[in-house]
């Protein structure tokens, strides 16, 4: 359990991602499954986040920083989320 904490932590660093996703590649690594990096799932309360960054003036880049991707993913959530609301 210690080892694995510690490896997480590691490729936290490595990759620049949240803990979180860290795990996530750490059990996909360890698991039987494809090698790959793993999908990441934007929970409502993720969402509210990047909104609230963004309103405080936060850009793309740095608030994709938080969760481990690029500027580019957090622009097409918002601009998703702004033609729900349009809805």
């Amino acid at each position: 359990m210690v080892f694995e904490n510690l490896m997480a932590l590691w490729i936290a660093v490595e990759k620049q991602c949240p803990q979180e996703v860290a795990f996530k590649y750490l059990d996909r690594y360890l698991g039987d499954g494809p090698k790959q990096a793993p999908k990441f799932r934007w929970t409502p309360q993720d969402v509210e986040d990047v909104m609230k960054f963004r309103k405080e003036g936060i850009n793309c880049t740095e608030i994709g920083s938080y969760y481990g991707l690029k500027g580019a993913s957090i622009s097409y959530l918002l601009c998703r989320k702004r033609k729900e609301v349009r809805a």
